[in-house]
């Protein structure tokens, strides 16, 4: 049956299209029985099951179990009372079994000698069986569609405990098994709001949970881990002094678990992978119920979940979910594996969204900081990463409050800075598909932030994310894109910094003329360094471009451009005869484009020092850009591979080899 077929209005059932279901029975909260007219209409019918018998237990005691099938001797032993005749038992459950067939009609109920089959949930509707069907359904859903199964099956749990009324010994089982699934349901919420970036809308359901089960760890665990993962730290200290005090209360005291978690949340700066629950990075068919309920074996896809016992081993279920939430807090040194940030803030700009000055002004020198320690290599672009994610965490947690437009434009201009930064690490660390991903929400930020200069920004770090995937074209469309918004106006840093970035992308097309006028253009640069948006643009590294740039209009069947190998190398022998020497990543670069010079005059042994130090600089400066250039560079030196230079460059190139070498202390 397709699990959403039923709602709740108030507190009756309404059928939402399958008409082979012809009864409705609510074991959640208030028993409720209802069966379906031949006219459509729906009446309650539990008057028919008579008061003073056994055939509401009956029903209930076979609507639980699984496959709704139960031998005559355990519905005997289960509902009735104790007796010492057995016929007279017998009697009992034969009338129990003709008052539901007389209020379900005959074929609900069908019987063997030794058993009772009761019709599926096909004809017979529950709740309970309702809600895991909503939760198995909701596991290869879209979030969206998910979010909607979820929702129903939490509100058919809100309905009250399970089998109100009941009295006998069976029910136990099953109501830890309910319990234990109510929990799950709610856990999957949570998840699923988070990953939706609804994150007033989780943190209500852990409080819901918390006020439902104030003394089970697993679920406060998993508040905290919440917490510290959308950067509400302080928060999460809070949530657990609370705990702890409340326990106190009890005379309990916190696992060592729980505070060996609190500890470690206290105490380690948020990474970017941990800014996420690990659903995230699931596959389709386990993205929505989260690893914690499906791996750990809360929620199985088995035929024996709904065994009567599971619900008994509540010690077990606690030390998995807490052993589950305590992997999704990891060490600074993780990366970010997913655009979770990046569509989260796309998504705010989406929303229309007041804040101190000083908070504003904080936030904006802590981007600028963040910038300069970019641009003079202070922390390489790994572990720079993680304090910049986290930065941009705090700053879209802002941008998701109420506040004034002007506030929120400049809001987003920050956050867009923060993300053009990020964007830049991404390059840095050769993943161009994720740092595009970046830029393009700058551009989007750019444009709700009124801030021109910004979009330009974004468009210019494009280019270099084309480039270096060896798509020039796309580079230069980018990069005359970000020049249409250069104006007169226009700062002098910004236009000579896109005018470099041109001259580069019509060198690397052959494009001879664009690429002296783009450089002519250039020409304005002045000798202050800007470090905003990563420019660092000055007359070095001018040169620096033009080392880089010249060599590919030279041609060896043209002995006029020849110049421009000249040009090139007296350009980058002055680059280098200048530049600071704590700049490692520009050394590298400069050092690597010198050798591609001496390579296409022949000159292998100079090729070699220079490539040599570019390598070492390269991983001094942990900038897989960097390595890649290098790389390339070695690609261009099939024809000389018995070459005793490009022996000993193999060689030094080895730890490029090693998987993620960037990372490593």
């Amino acid at each position: 049956m397709g699990c959403e077929i039923i709602a709740m209005e108030g507190g009756r059932m309404v059928n939402e299209g399958n008409q082979s279901i012809h009864a409705h029975v609510c074991l959640l909260g208030i028993f409720l029985l209802e069966k379906q007219e031949e006219q459509g209409v729906w009446r309650s019918i539990e008057q028919d099951l008579g008061k003073n018998n056994y055939a509401r237990g009956v029903l209930k005691r076979l609507l639980c179990t699984p496959g709704r099938c139960l031998s005559r001797e355990k519905l005997i032993k289960d509902v009735l009372p104790p007796t010492r005749d057995p016929s007279l038992a017998e009697r009992y459950l034969r009338d129990a079994a003709y008052r539901i067939r007389q209020a379900l009609g005959k074929e609900a109920l069908s019987s063997t000698p030794v058993s009772y089959h009761l019709a599926d949930q096909a004809s017979i509707w529950t709740d309970l069986d309702e809600c895991e069907a909503l939760m198995r359904e909701a596991e290869r859903l879209d979030l969206e569609q998910a979010r909607q199964l979820l929702e129903k099956a939490c509100r058919l749990y809100e309905r009250g405990e399970p089998l109100e009324g009941e009295t006998g010994l069976w029910r136990h089982a099953i109501c830890a098994a309910v319990e234990q699934e109510k929990k799950s349901c709610f856990l999957a919420l949570a998840y699923t709001y988070e990953q939706l970036y609804l994150h007033w809308n989780a943190k209500c359901i852990y409080r819901k949970l918390l006020t439902l089960y104030p003394l089970d760890e697993a679920i406060l665990c998993s508040m905290l881990a919440f917490l510290q993962r959308i950067g509400l730290a302080h928060e999460a200290t809070t949530c657990y002094e609370q705990a702890r005090r409340s326990f106190a209360e009890e005379g309990l005291e916190l696992s060592a678990s729980t505070q060996a978690l609190a500890k470690r949340l206290a105490h380690i700066p948020i990474s970017p992978e941990a800014l996420v629950p690990p659903l995230l990075m699931l596959q389709k068919s386990q993205v929505i119920t989260p690893h914690v309920l499906t791996t750990q074996g809360i929620l199985k896809a088995e035929e024996d979940h709904l065994q009567e016992q599971k619900g008994q081993n509540m010690d077990a279920f606690r030390r998995h979910l807490l052993g589950a939430v305590a992997a999704t807090i990891v060490t600074p040194t993780a990366g970010l594996t997913d655009l979770s940030l990046v569509n989260r803030f796309s998504q705010i700009l989406a929303q229309p969204a007041e804040m101190e000055e000083r908070t504003v002004q904080y936030l904006a020198t802590k981007t600028s900081d963040y910038w300069q320690d970019r641009t003079t290599d202070a922390l390489a672009p790994y572990d720079l990463l993680g304090y910049v994610a986290e930065h941009f965490l705090k700053i879209l947690s802002f941008l998701e409050r109420s506040m004034l437009p002007s506030e929120r434009a400049r809001l987003c201009a920050i956050a867009g800075e923060t993300a053009l930064l990020i964007g830049a690490l991404f390059f840095e660390l050769g993943d161009n598909l994720k740092a595009r991903a970046y830029h393009q929400t700058v551009v989007q930020a750019a444009r709700e932030a009124n801030f021109p200069e910004l979009e330009a920004a974004g468009w210019g770090w494009m280019s270099f994310t084309w480039s270096y995937s060896q798509q020039h074209q796309e580079a230069l469309s980018s990069i005359q894109h970000a020049r249409s918004f250069v104006t007169v106006k226009t700062d002098v840093t910004m236009r000579a910094w896109l005018a470099v970035i041109e001259a580069e992308v019509q060198a690397h097309l052959n494009e001879k003329e664009a690429c002296l006028r783009a450089f002519s253009d250039a020409d304005c640069i002045q000798d202050e360094r800007d470090i905003r948006y990563g420019m660092g643009i000055d007359c070095l590294k001018l040169l620096s471009y033009k080392g880089a740039s010249f060599p590919h209009l030279y041609s060896p069947q043209d002995a006029a451009s020849t110049r421009f190998l000249v040009q090139a190398q007296e350009a980058l022998s002055q680059a280098l005869a200048s530049v600071n020497p704590t700049l490692i990543r520009r050394r590298s670069t400069m050092h690597t484009d010198m050798a591609g010079i001496y390579l296409q005059q022949g000159a292998l042994e100079e090729m070699y020092q220079h490539a040599s130090q570019a390598i070492g600089l390269a991983l001094q400066a942990k900038s897989q850009v960097a390595a890649q250039r290098v790389m390339k560079l070695r690609n261009t030196l099939a024809q000389h591979k018995d070459n005793r230079y490009v022996s000993l460059l193999d060689e030094q190139l080895e730890p490029f080899y090693l998987p993620e070498w960037y990372q490593m202390k």
